[in-house]
């Protein structure tokens, strides 16, 4: 398994919209549910019932104890106590019995919502599109009261050849390689070239967000995630307790593909993440067909694509995709090719 994956800490918050499944699951209505855990508030919000289940996996412990935190969190904690321990003081984490091989985390990093290899290295290019764009330009777009004022000054001369200049170097594989992935980017099998696809992708986030109310477009041109933008406030959090303190909670440590092969589960809801984009061309084709033994009849898989799409095989499946066109619409990061897919068979 690639090291990107297994040895730090990738993801301490978020780096896909939280709210877009949370409300795809309160549509469902899904009491068996299976997640790539991450961060951990991937999965832990998608449980939208009371005396659900959930399991997490990851090949990393380090993740699976991170998201165990956040569980803990959820349960001691009250929402602002909650929110001061990820956005303004990560020492209360060790209040509420999360593992002490985090400590480390902890200590290093104030803002626990930031302390991961993703987050931080959108804080890093925050500082280049200060850097590119000018203190002006940062400072206007953050002072935008509506998303034409935003567009109005993305349509200058001055924003477009700048904006130009930082797609170039966020859009070099080699950079991008270096920075976050350790070797283990993505193979694209995408046809737009690096550039064009991110231009693309924020184009399309810049028309539906202002850049202050998105915690992704947040982290890349502020460096900050604040208690406004956060995805952790996109749930009712008196609910959300309410849903976890009645859940059983299971964490795996493992290869994700033969734990759903194995047939050992009856899921009514999968969250893939993007995982699947680091499959190559037989297990893309071949993921969904081998998850069938653990999902339910009528379940639904859901698979984030990223710069990488495959078409796998369907059989006993149907994508169910359109149903969800207008949160698709609506998600956050943007760079995503959300599918969905239903058992049917």
């Amino acid at each position: 398994m690639a090291k990107y994956f297994t040895d730090k800490l990738n993801y301490s918050l978020a780096n896909e919209d939280i709210e877009m499944e949370s409300k795809v699951c309160e549509k469902l209505s899904p009491k068996k549910i299976g997640s790539i855990c991450g961060a951990g508030p991937r999965g832990l919000y998608l449980i939208t019932n009371t005396d659900s289940k959930l399991d997490l996996f990851d090949v990393s412990g380090l993740q699976i104890e991170w998201a165990r935190a956040y569980e803990k969190a959820i349960l001691a904690l009250e929402e602002v106590d909650y929110l001061r321990a990820y956005h303004d003081d990560s020492a209360i984490l060790k209040t509420v019995g999360a593992n002490v091989g985090l400590n480390d985390y902890f200590e290093a990093n104030e803002i626990a919502a930031l302390a991961g290899s993703w987050e931080k290295t959108f804080i890093t290019f925050s500082k280049l599109c200060r850097k590119i764009l000018g203190h002006r330009i940062i400072e206007a777009l953050r002072n935008c009261k509506t998303i034409q004022e935003q567009l109005n000054i993305m349509d200058t001369v001055s924003f477009k050849v700048k904006w130009t200049v930082v797609l170039s170097i966020v859009g070099n594989k080699a950079l991008m390689n270096s920075l976050l992935y350790r070797g283990d980017f993505i193979r694209k099998n995408i046809p737009e070239s690096y550039v064009k696809f991110y231009r693309n992708r924020f184009a399309r986030l810049f028309k539906n967000n202002l850049i202050k109310d998105n915690f992704f477009l947040s982290l890349c041109f502020f460096g900050e995630v604040t208690l406004t933008n956060t995805p952790l406030r996109c749930r009712n959090y008196s609910k959300l307790k309410e849903c976890i303190e009645t859940t059983q909670v299971n964490y795996h440590i493992g290869d994700v593909v033969a734990e759903l092969e194995s047939g050992k589960y009856q899921f009514d809801y999968f969250s893939y993440s993007d995982v699947p984009s680091y499959f190559d061309d037989k297990l893309g084709k071949d993921f969904i067909k081998k998850a069938r033994p653990s999902i339910a009849i009528g379940g639904v898989i859901c698979v984030r694509y990223y710069l990488r799409v495959h078409t796998p095989e369907l059989e006993g499946f149907e994508d169910i995709t359109a149903e969800f066109k207008d949160l698709i619409k609506k998600e956050k990061v943007g760079v995503y090719d959300i599918r969905f897919y239903k058992r049917v068979s």
